[in-house]
């Protein structure tokens, strides 16, 4: 099996910067898994902070971006307007993968997406379901209620296994009718993997304050010119069509570009569905064995030193 760290944890708890320093001391290559800097275009509000010494590749099968020591994976690979889900990238990250342990190199994947880090660990067996585009034809006439009472008819133990969001949610709904309609023919994939997680965590406080400073600096640095030139290339209809816009911050910033409320107010709400997002990634990763958790406030220089360490002898049993 392929040996690989995943660094997870919630938003605004420093794990790609970690992840940089790792590969300062283990020769590796970082892949990352967050289903919204996966999209182009979209650099500010999902915080890619990319540092400035990463050059972009553009490659005809996966772009990239690099700098002497390492190469980040999986951002900027689809525009907004596109589809981008679970499957797909649990598909592209195990030939990146792949690619990297042939390269001799420790995989690194970090992301606050719990379901893909799931998905690409242990893949369930909807992942080999193909996307039926007749039967979401079908379905895109049905209003909530309406997907809900045929998921319940086809498959009610699918249905009470959803979260209440996923339960609200029209694309969860009809992915979910599309995955129950193959009943139980579909087969799980085989382990691929050597996993060491390390979860990173903090104080709801300060989390909280981290946010805040977050927003703050993305609204006073670019995030009202990067929804400008979004809104002037989609339009406001795409705001509210495409998955992508989803993303926390970027209907707030719309809301305060139309003068519908202030700045305040847009830092506030912004702020306010952020924390909320980051309560949601705890909920998904608690519920996960063999997490290593780390909390930062006691995670001193020395205990950083200490992890490193940890993490290069693993490696090299595992190689």
């Amino acid at each position: 099996m392929i040996p690989l760290v995943c660094i997870v944890g919630q938003t605004a708890t420093g794990k790609t910067s970690f992840a940089l320093q790792l590969s300062e001391v283990i020769p590796s290559e970082i892949v990352s898994a967050d289903s919204r800097q996966v999209y182009k275009k979209m650099t500010v509000g999902t915080g890619k902070d990319i540092p400035t010494d990463f050059s972009f590749t553009e490659n005809s099968v996966l772009s990239y971006f690099q700098n002497k020591k390492t190469k980040l994976w999986m951002l900027d690979l689809v525009q907004p307007d596109e589809d981008w889900s679970a499957s797909q990238f649990v598909k592209t990250a195990d030939t990146i993968l792949l690619g990297i342990n042939s390269r001799q190199r420790l995989p690194i994947v970090v992301g606050g997406t719990g379901m893909y880090v799931e998905s690409l660990l242990n893949p369930p067996a909807s992942l080999s379901i193909p996307k039926d585009d007749e039967l979401r034809e079908s379905l895109s006439f049905m209003n909530v209620d309406e997907l809900q009472q045929h998921l319940l008819h086809l498959d009610r133990k699918r249905f009470e296994q959803m979260n209440r969001d996923d339960q609200m949610n029209p694309r969860r709904l009809v992915r979910a009718i599309e995955v129950a309609q193959w009943g139980p023919s579909a087969q799980k994939t085989s382990e691929k993997y050597h996993t060491m997680i390390i979860g990173f965590r903090t104080s709801p406080e300060k989390l909280e304050q981290k946010i805040r400073q977050r927003v703050l600096e993305r609204l006073n640095f670019g995030m009202l010119e990067e929804v400008q030139s979004l809104l002037k290339e989609y339009g406001r209809e795409g705001f509210f069509r495409f998955p992508s816009f989803s993303a926390t911050g970027y209907r707030e910033t719309l809301a305060l570009l139309e003068n519908e409320i202030s700045k305040e107010e847009c830092l506030e709400r912004w702020t306010k569905r952020e924390v909320a997002y980051a309560k949601r990634q705890m909920t998904w990763f608690k519920k996960r064995p063999n997490i290593t958790w780390i909390d930062l406030d006691s995670f001193t220089p020395n205990e950083q030193g200490k992890l490193v360490n940890r993490l290069k002898t693993w490696y090299s049993a595992h190689i």
